[in-house]
């Protein structure tokens, strides 16, 4: 562990360090399991479940996992506390919704859930009047996605949507038994809500309690900085933590991973992800291996002149098919993605 950890000291420059067992962590296959494991949860979770997700499908799944969520609220006899965030232009678009799905719980459960929908702060004046539904999409979006049951979590790129519970393949890490580490996505998912709307239970929605500027309407710079300071402040004090877990010798005993769980918000001046996967790019041994996955082969400038004049390593990749990257309706954005990733393909590989 202590040659492990000090391989890696740099990251925990960037975000907090969290210590737990190999044992308590499991990946799942399959788009089914991630389906299964969701539902299994929500229904057998006693003290909170926290869910953020970019949106929530509307079709039959979809509802069977609220079902589930619905079933572990009535066990729990009132100690369950539900927090669900989603991004508020996907969460909206079209009569039946996200936010249509998750009224009757709010309804239901009026001490008990809350919903927020992040409205990013881009989409504004006359550019939120001109867009439609989907194109304003484009402007700024939360794409966070945090699926938390009491002290598990999972981290996956997957939204809550029947595709993602059928056939489109994500990752899927389940973390079991990891307080700290849950508690930190906790306060994530809280901190964002904090400045994000609140969904009521006629389906309106109004500001939190505690924030008072308008992400569309109030002062964009001022909106930011508070926005800001929030995230930096609840970053600072989950380092602090790890700094007196070591003074302390804390959590230590029986661990042999390191969870290093990074931030990219660029709005907000966080960037721990893009930062430090440059760092990781440039520091690789020479002749090393780095194997290089993504669904969407869109790397910036700035990477791929990383990869390709300045790492030493050696690069694996893999990525989608542009033909099976046509789930999205209607027609136009098939073509513009069918056209736009092959192209940036064909760009990197006449440069390598």
């Amino acid at each position: 562990m202590n040659d492990f950890s000090q391989d890696l000291t740099w990251l925990a420059e960037y975000c907090p360090e969290f210590s737990i067992s190999s044992k308590n962590i499991k990946v799942l296959k399959e788009p089914s399991d991630f389906f299964e494991k969701l539902k299994e949860l929500s229904k057998n979770s006693t003290k909170r479940i926290t869910l953020a997700s970019l949106y929530i499908g509307t079709g039959p799944l979809e509802k069977e996992l609220i079902a589930a969520v619905n079933e572990g609220l009535q066990k729990s006899q009132g100690n369950l506390q539900v927090k669900i965030l989603i991004d508020y232009t996907r969460g909206s678009r079209g009569s039946e919704n996200s936010r249509t799905l998750l009224v009757p719980l709010i309804k239901d459960y009026p001490s008990q859930v809350e919903v927020s929908l992040y409205h990013t702060p881009k989409l504004r004046g006359f550019i939120k009047w001109f867009l439609p539904e989907r194109w304003n999409e484009t402007i700024g979006l939360s794409h966070l996605k945090v699926y938390l049951f009491d002290d598990t979590l999972i981290l996956s790129g997957a939204n809550l949507s029947d595709q993602y519970f059928c056939n489109r393949q994500d990752r899927y890490i389940v973390f079991y038994n990891c307080k700290e580490l849950c508690d930190y996505f906790d306060h994530v998912v809280q901190t964002v809500s904090s400045f994000s709307f609140l969904l009521m239970p006629n389906n309106t929605v109004v500001l939190h309690p505690e924030w008072d500027i308008h992400p569309s309407e109030g002062n964009f710079k001022e909106y930011v900085s508070k926005a800001q300071k929030s995230l930096q402040n609840l970053i600072n004090t989950a380092k602090a933590r790890n700094v007196q877990n070591e003074l302390e010798n804390k959590n230590m005993t029986h661990t042999d991973t390191l969870v290093y769980p990074l931030l990219q918000m660029y709005t907000f001046g966080i960037r721990q992800d893009e930062q430090v996967t440059e760092k990781f790019l440039r520091l690789a041994e020479p002749n090393s291996c780095i194997k290089l996955a993504s669904g969407y082969f869109n790397l910036t400038n700035h990477y791929m002149n990383i990869i390709l004049k300045s790492s030493k390593a050696i690069f694996n990749l893999l990525v989608a098919s542009p033909q099976v990257m046509v789930f999205m309706e209607p027609r136009v954005y098939q073509v513009l993605f069918l056209v736009h990733i092959p192209k940036l393909q064909r760009l990197f590989f006449l440069r390598f």
